[in-house]
């Protein structure tokens, strides 16, 4: 039962790895607000270092995912998200990433010894876009927020 949960919480977290990377990397791309942009590039950045770290155990997990499984999703979310002003979106994932942060604490401990790093990086990713939304929210157009994602991004480098 453990490895089938594990295997399912790693299948769900690396495909919406894959979704949120290409809906935040579309939407910067949409976005006509050099600010905003940037933000969202970073949280793709963010998204895709975190699908890289899992797709070892993704692969060893014989989990593949094919872009006709995903592709509908990402139209589906960009769509709802570019309909949203800047602080509605802020809004919106001040609800929506929060708990992650407890689904991905529960899949940690399942997790084989061996994953436990990437695993702790699938936690920390989303604390740490948490934080990002907070501080966006408190002072919004300000870069205090982009820094969070960048200062985040930069420790990947070191580790």
């Amino acid at each position: 039962m453990g490895t089938t949960a594990y295997r399912d919480g790693i299948s769900a977290a690396y495909r919406g790895e894959l979704i949120g990377e290409s809906v935040y990397c579309e939407l910067a791309n949409r976005s006509m607000v050099a600010d905003q942009r940037a933000k969202l590039h970073a949280i793709a950045d963010v998204e895709r270092q975190t699908r890289c770290r899992l797709k070892p155990i993704a692969e060893r997990l014989g989990i593949n995912v094919s872009e006709a499984e995903w592709m509908h999703i990402v139209e589906r979310r960009v769509s709802e998200l570019e309909s949203l002003a800047w602080p509605d979106f802020i809004d919106k994932a001040l609800r929506d990433w929060p708990p992650y942060i407890a689904r991905f604490e529960a899949l940690k401990q399942l997790a084989p010894a061996g994953d436990a790093d990437s695993i702790q990086w699938l936690v920390d990713h989303e604390a740490a876009l948490v934080a990002f939304a907070r501080v966006e929210r408190d002072t919004m157009g300000s870069n205090a927020s982009l820094r969070k994602l960048q200062k985040f991004l930069g420790e990947i480098g070191s580790s």
